[in-house]
């Protein structure tokens, strides 16, 4: 996938000027939400960056087993310690959502940022939020595929270690259920290849 050099520009220049990053995703998250903003974490992490993922409700057990899970912060039961970790942050993540309407409760904080940067990444169609920046790419078989081309194209390639990649692969193969539909792009495959280099474990 080829983004706009204009996006990569300042995506890099608003991880480089910035320490404090909250992900957050739409509510009952699926492996591609889940697996987009614990990707990302680890890889701002890796850039020595202080991230957290705050989820709206309490995600499915079912997906306890991905990289990153037990570090997730549910904002409808810890009400109080996420919005704090919001108001510390200078950049708020949008991901795998594109209206505060999917968010419950936490949008309603997130209404309020208004002095924050906001970074949208998504693949779903007619996106209702005004950011700061924003990678709308309704053509992308998942957000999960968005974020890992926007890690390489920004040259951050070398964050992506076996955590980053497996948390892509579970979102990818979540939103393709396994590359049987919504894959018709030869290049997802090629992305896909590329994760399998990291060491990710793969079901037979």
């Amino acid at each position: 996938m080829l983004l706009p050099q204009s996006k990569i520009d300042d995506f890099v220049k608003i991880i480089a000027n910035h320490q404090s990053f909250v992900l957050t995703c739409h509510t009952n998250p699926d492996g591609d939400a889940l697996g987009s903003t614990l990707a990302l974490r680890k890889a701002l992490l890796n850039m020595r960056k202080t991230a957290t993922v705050v989820t709206p409700d309490l995600p499915p057990s079912y997906y306890s087993w991905m990289r990153g899970f037990k570090t997730l912060k549910t904002y409808e039961r810890e009400v109080d310690e996420c919005n704090k970790i919001i108001d510390e942050a200078d950049v708020v993540f949008v991901m795998d959502y594109n209206d505060l309407k999917r968010v419950k409760t936490l949008g309603e904080k997130l209404a309020t940022c208004t002095s924050k940067c906001f970074v949208m990444i998504d693949h779903h169609l007619d996106p209702q939020l005004k950011t700061n920046l924003m990678f709308s790419y309704p053509e992308s078989a998942a957000t999960c595929e968005v974020v890992y081309n926007i890690l390489v194209n920004a040259g951050y390639e070398q964050y992506i270690d076996e955590d980053v990649a497996s948390n892509i692969y579970t979102g990818i193969m979540t939103d393709t259920g396994g590359l049987s539909y919504n894959s018709s792009n030869p290049e997802i495959y090629l992305t896909v290849a590329n994760l399998l280099t990291k060491g990710i474990d793969k079901p037979a």
